[in-house]
């Protein structure tokens, strides 16, 4: 260390206090080593966001398809009618009003216009339809029930279901919300409580 005093005096030296100095290239390797770590640790932490919002996701289809089958067997192996895609906005509120009791959890409910729903409802990673609708997830059998010319859509899809083995999963994600994540970005339910990527099936 360098003791600089007016040059009408003497620099005192102390050599027990001498510190090494970083050169530039030693600075610049540094700062790149840091970046890197910063670039690896922004990186570990979005995956571990992914993951808990998949899970998260993926407890929430678990709960709606568990409930469903549900009552389905407390209804002579009826699935429940619903004939229009859930949106709160318009009253559509099939089959979460004819599950609440095996789920324990309300249907959503519009307050002034603001959607009132539980997190049930609501991928984490679903940044439009929770808001709009209500609930992020589709319920399969309306696809089929709605354009049913059976007197009994009902009876007739439950059946379709029960028997047919290319229509296993009862519900979805309303769109691709984990594309990146999960192949096709879509994950499923079915009826034995498992959740998994949705099989590439057209039109479904």
């Amino acid at each position: 260390m360098t003791t600089v005093i007016p040059h009408d005096r003497e620099v005192v030296r102390c050599p027990g206090l001498m510190l090494g100095a970083f050169t530039l290239i030693e600075l610049l390797i540094s700062i790149s080593i840091v970046a890197v770590l910063v670039g690896i640790a922004v990186v570990a932490i979005g995956s571990s966001v992914k993951t808990a919002r998949q899970a998260k996701c993926s407890g929430n289809l678990r709960q709606l398809v568990i409930a469903t089958v549900q009552y389905s067997d407390s209804n002579k192996r009826l699935l429940p009618l619903a004939r229009d895609r859930i949106d709160v906005r318009l009253n559509y509120l099939e089959p979460l009003k004819s599950i609440e009791q095996f789920l324990g959890v309300q249907p959503p409910s519009l307050v002034n216009r603001v959607v009132i729903a539980s997190d049930t409802f609501h991928c984490p990673e679903d940044r439009i339809w929770f808001k709009t609708s209500g609930c992020s997830y589709d319920y399969m059998p309306t696809a089929f029930m709605s354009v049913s010319s059976d007197p009994d859509p009902q009876r007739e899809v439950s059946s379709m279901y029960w028997r047919d083995e290319l229509l296993p999963y009862l519900w979805k994600d309303g769109d691709a919300f984990h594309q990146g994540s999960v192949p096709g970005g879509v994950l499923a339910a079915w009826p034995d409580g498992s959740v998994r990527p949705r099989p590439p099936l057209s039109g479904v």
